[in-house]
């Protein structure tokens, strides 16, 4: 019987900027066998931070053999809700 096709998973780091945590959950998820191939989105309000954590974690992917992608939108804005 021929296994059934895995799903595609999305997800989407919003404060991708954090470089050490963002790498360090991207290496988490890349562990588990039904991430392969998973659709990452990085969105920050660091160009130079959000550049920076993608550059690597491609590099990562890259060095380990992953299979993922990685798209980093910069967001030009912050938005506050309630009384903060």
């Amino acid at each position: 019987m021929p296994k059934a096709p895995l799903p595609r998973y999305r997800i989407t780091f919003i404060g991708a900027g954090a470089i050490g945590f963002t790498r360090k959950l991207v290496a988490d998820l890349l562990a588990v066998p039904e991430f392969v191939g998973i659709e990452l989105a990085f969105t920050g309000i660091n160009k130079r931070n959000l550049e920076t954590v993608t550059r690597i974690c491609r590099a990562d992917i890259a060095a380990n053999g992953r299979k993922a992608t990685i798209t980093a939108i910069r967001t030009d804005s912050v938005v506050t809700f309630g009384n903060c």
